[in-house]
């Protein structure tokens, strides 16, 4: 694997990535969005497909640890949307603003591998 390559599956995965944020972002701010264009497994975003296939052999490159901290992050980031996720589709299938006009303010944490409570 050449450095042009690598350069090319990282610049797809990050684009990869930022649509996937770009569409949770939209669910929160109330555009329709069918839930499974956000994929909630961390494996199953377009980013993680590469991530935990061909990613994998940027990882064992010298002086590329820090993926294994891209890893770690990622698997957080679908943790926490894990919880958004199940304010909007979950409770037997009532909607985000049904939901949203019965229910008490709600805090909702998730707690990162390191310990961290992010709201």
């Amino acid at each position: 694997m050449d450095k042009e390559s690598i350069l090319n599956q990282l610049r797809s995965a990050k684009v990869a990535h930022l649509k996937w944020v770009q569409r949770a972002k939209s669910l929160i701010e109330g555009t329709p969005v069918a839930k499974e264009a956000i994929p909630l497994d961390y494996t199953d975003c377009a980013f993680g497909k590469w991530f935990y296939s061909d990613g994998q052999d940027i990882i064992l490159m010298p002086g590329m640890s820090v993926m294994d901290s891209i890893g770690e992050k990622h698997t957080d980031l679908h943790q926490i949307y894990f919880k958004i996720f199940q304010v909007y589709f979950g409770e037997g299938g009532r909607s985000f603003f049904s939901k949203l006009l019965k229910m008490k303010k709600k805090n909702i944490y998730c707690r990162t591998r390191d310990g961290r409570n992010i709201l």
